[in-house]
């Protein structure tokens, strides 16, 4: 789980920097900045939640007797 949240921050840094493209998504500055927040944080929930789905569903633990 930590991975896939440090690979949703760092798309959220990358993103921040201008690295990869985001757009606006209201003409009101505030709202603008409300609804990027929340789409960052979903992107890190999202990503952390594929670490966790990644490490449960792994094969490479199957068979170690953990």
């Amino acid at each position: 789980m930590y991975q896939g949240a440090l690979v949703g921050a760092g798309y959220v840094i990358c993103e921040a920097l201008g690295v990869v493209p985001s757009g606006a998504y209201f003409a009101d500055p505030l709202s603008d900045t409300v609804a990027l927040i929340a789409s960052d944080a979903l992107v890190i929930v999202v990503a952390a939640l594929g670490g966790l789905f990644a490490r449960l569903w792994s094969s490479s633990d199957t068979g170690t007797g953990h």
